[in-house]
């Protein structure tokens, strides 16, 4: 069997040694590493490359959200599930917009707790439901200040599968190896793509990706 390796970053030195005692009723995860601010998660999942960062937002020096992004850059295929006592909006899309691939509140249940790591570790964006409903909300409210988006279900399955690969961090040669397509039909579908969300920009592709897969996840 399997053991999925997991860094834990949580500053409250009390509630990640509750995590961690939690963490071992699983024979199928192991908590390798852990940290206790912004600057040494980026550091220790350089140096231990685990398979999944359960990361807090509040950290002194970096933030949560700045750590994300800092590991996502160095490495685009990493794992990060958000756990935090804050479900606000500001919470939830600046941690998505860093990378997070999923986003649980630490009022949850063990049930839900183990169910979001397995979510993210299939490779699944996992999104409490509280959280859920805030960002269909804001996707909705972004709509109505910015005029009416195409509808995610105007997109192929194609279209859906790059989407969920940008969102991803996944550049054109890594895509077209991945779905065994050719480099100018992923730009292709990426230009299908803009046209179908209305997005001037290839800049603001993988950040509305992010959100997008979200939605999709929670839809179908």
């Amino acid at each position: 069997m399997k053991r999925h390796r997991i860094l834990l970053v949580e500053d409250n030195t009390l509630f990640r040694e509750a995590l961690r005692l939690l963490l071992r009723e699983r024979e199928d995860l192991e908590v390798v590493g852990e940290a206790g601010d912004g600057a040494k998660a980026i550091e220790m999942h350089t140096k231990l490359k685990p398979d999944l960062v359960l990361m807090d937002l509040s950290l002194p020096d970096l933030s949560g959200a700045q750590a994300i992004h800092r590991i996502k850059i160095q490495d685009p295929q990493a794992k990060v599930l958000v756990l935090t006592v804050h479900g606000t909006d500001d919470s939830v899309f600046s941690a998505f917009s860093a990378g997070a691939d999923g986003y649980l509140v630490k009022d949850a249940d063990s049930q839900e707790f183990f169910l979001a790591i397995e979510s993210v570790l299939k490779g699944h964006m996992y999104v409490c439901p509280n959280v859920s409903r805030l960002v269909v909300n804001g996707y909705l409210a972004a709509r109505r200040q910015t005029g009416p988006l195409p509808l995610l279900s105007m997109l192929t399955p194609r279209e859906k599968e790059i989407l969920g690969l940008i969102a991803r961090g996944k550049r054109n040669k890594e895509m077209s190896q991945l779905l065994s397509i050719s480099t100018k039909t992923v730009e292709k579908h990426r230009s299908n793509i803009l046209k179908k969300l209305n997005l001037d920009s290839p800049k603001s592709l993988p950040a509305l990706a992010r959100k997008a897969v979200i939605l999709l996840e929670l839809h179908g």
